[in-house]
């Protein structure tokens, strides 16, 4: 999604932590021209989505062929996950995100952005796999005591639902 005069003041934002607090703001008030919702991992989606359970893949590879771009991963533009019967979803929910800012306060600084915005990717797991990431309580939340942890892995929700790193796809 390219960033457009609809959300605010006409002009593209001057740094990350503008961009996050106007997503951040257009989401919660829902105030676009034309209604729709912006969310902060939308806007930093990358075109090429890297992380796929092999699962997932399979399915990619029968039903949504031309989603796949060969060695480098699927093309977010072509995916059809009604077609392919696949779950696209945040790595890090939306949900458990915007939590975290709210309760961030005044220390919500464009350091403290930058230190999540790498990490707002979108995987594309089966229906499944969603499934099991639901029985644990982490289809919208992180693991607790996650927003405390130094590293912040993104992955950490999947360990924890038991779908280990070994399942994303590596080769494409």
């Amino acid at each position: 999604m390219a960033w457009d005069s609809t959300m605010r003041l006409g002009h593209p934002p001057k740094s990350d932590a503008e961009m996050a607090h106007i997503v951040y703001t257009r989401f919660t008030s829902n105030d676009t021209k034309d209604g729709t919702k912006y969310s902060l991992g939308g806007l930093y989606v990358r075109p090429i989505i890297t992380l796929v359970s092999i699962k997932a893949l399979k399915l990619l590879k029968e039903k949504n062929r031309e989603a796949i771009v060969p060695g480098k991963g699927i093309d977010y533009a072509k995916l059809k996950v009604a077609i392919a019967g696949v779950t696209r979803e945040h790595v890090i929910p939306v949900e458990a995100l915007y939590q975290h800012l709210d309760g961030m306060g005044d220390h919500l600084t464009e350091r403290t952005i930058r230190k999540i915005m790498p990490k707002l990717e979108i995987a594309i797991i089966t229906k499944d796999q969603n499934q099991k990431l639901k029985k644990a309580g982490l289809n919208s939340a992180m693991p607790i005591g996650w927003w405390q942890s130094q590293n912040l892995d993104p992955l950490e929700r999947y360990r924890r639902a038991n779908l280990l790193d070994s399942i994303w796809a590596k080769e494409f």
